[in-house]
């Protein structure tokens, strides 16, 4: 049986303890998880060959249970020829990755996407710059997709297949970090809208959850 001087002791070093201290437990952010992303893309042609593009996106993570990204952001798409699209661009995001943590960032980017379209099948080779203003410390990532379209029809109804695949390396870290691969398909809703559902496998390391199984949708409106 404890003696009171220990009662008394334990119950002191107890009171000392900050309160936040019982909680940082559920402040680890996990190293796999599994999310829904919805994302919407806006484009209104200034004139011929640019684009006025507006984007957003929200996340539920935490195996499904809570928010925990939220993006929007705008810029200027320019086509050149006929394969060749520049689109630079800001975005604001906010995350909540465990609870506890939320962050702020703002992000440029500067993306370059190459489409070859070859009868029903196009391929697309999209590399993207972007420069991280956030704490604690800002960084530049690289990233590349390379992606495969099939254009088919399933009862009458146009839709196009996809795969991509998308690396990611970030100077901050001298290291590829991060490795996605997507398989999904889209459809026109109508001559202005159209719909993309997909499923992504995410592997990674250095940058947390780095293991994720995700379910998506984008939706896309000219306006």
């Amino acid at each position: 049986m404890r003696s009171r001087p220990s009662r008394c002791f334990l119950l002191f070093v107890l009171a000392a303890i900050p309160p936040d201290a019982f909680s940082q437990s559920a402040s680890v952010i996990p190293r796999e998880d599994v999310q829904i992303w919805t994302d919407f893309h806006f484009a209104h042609s200034l004139r011929e060959n640019t684009d006025l593009s507006v984007s957003g996106g929200l996340r539920m993570g935490r195996d499904v249970s809570h928010l925990v990204y939220e993006r929007l952001g705008a810029g200027l798409s320019f086509k050149f020829g006929k394969y060749l699209t520049l689109f630079p661009y800001y975005s604001y995001f906010a995350t909540q990755p465990a609870g506890g943590l939320d962050s702020r960032e703002n992000r440029l980017s500067l993306d370059t996407g190459l489409g070859l379209p070859h009868g029903r099948w196009e391929f697309i080779d999209q590399n993207v710059f972007e420069r991280r203003f956030r704490d604690p410390k800002d960084s530049t990532r690289y990233r590349n997709r390379l992606q495969i379209e099939r254009a088919v029809t399933l009862a009458g109804r146009p839709l196009s297949l996809f795969v991509w695949d998308e690396v990611l390396y970030d100077w901050s870290l001298n290291a590829w970090v991060r490795n996605r691969i997507a398989i999904g398909g889209g459809r026109r809703l109508s001559s202005k809208v159209s719909l993309e559902l997909y499923y992504l496998r995410q592997n990674g390391s250095l940058i947390l959850p780095a293991d994720m199984h995700v379910v998506g949708m984008t939706l896309r409106t000219r306006i």
